[in-house]
């Protein structure tokens, strides 16, 4: 399950020529979003005849996500190859990892180091779409054990470092080491 801004940023090409190679396979792609690439995104599947193995289910509430991620088998990120993006580590990682469920990510720098340091997933590199089908196909092998343990490492890590407490506490040490006293 992709989920979030449709857009060019986003290497949605990617996902489509990976879906591609996957035709006939029981992996089945879920957008979830909007953005100006959506209506490109419909015109594609027909092109590339991915109507049985894509579905877009539109925008929703943010409150409606986690019961959407729930459902899912894996949560998916892409991005284009751009230093810039490799910068940054996008927003809905937080929120996968948070959701306790595999990652599987098309990214360069900062965010498929976050993947890789959690061990919550895996990543190919920015707009490897032959690599981000491989990868696909090994998670739809891998046991429900296997996706599990994936999940919840990435939600220890979401409590160590991205949790609003956990990065408070470490501030708050950080203050009463460096000036050795409290707020």
């Amino acid at each position: 399950m992709f989920a979030g801004n449709l857009g060019v940023a986003q290497s949605l090409d990617t996902i489509l020529l990976a879906a591609s190679r996957l035709k006939k396979t029981k992996i089945h792609w879920v957008f979830l979003g909007d953005g100006r690439q959506k209506e490109w995104l419909k015109r594609s599947l027909v092109d590339y005849g991915l109507q049985d193995n894509i579905s877009i289910l539109g925008r929703y509430p943010m409150t409606d996500m986690p019961k959407f991620f729930n459902l899912a088998d894996i949560l998916l990120v892409t991005l284009k190859k751009d230093l810039s993006y490799s910068m940054t580590i996008p927003g809905k990682i937080q929120s996968y990892l948070k959701a306790g469920k595999p990652i599987l990510s098309s990214l360069d720098g900062e965010g498929a180091e976050v993947i890789q340091e959690s061990i919550s997933g895996l990543n190919v590199e920015s707009e490897d779409f032959i690599g981000l089908a491989n990868a696909a196909l090994k998670m739809s092998e891998l046991s429900k054990e296997s996706l599990t343990q994936m999940g919840i490492n990435g939600k220890k890590y979401y409590d160590k470092y991205f949790d609003v407490n956990s990065i408070l506490s470490t501030f708050e040490n950080a203050y009463k080491k460096q000036c050795g006293k409290d707020f």
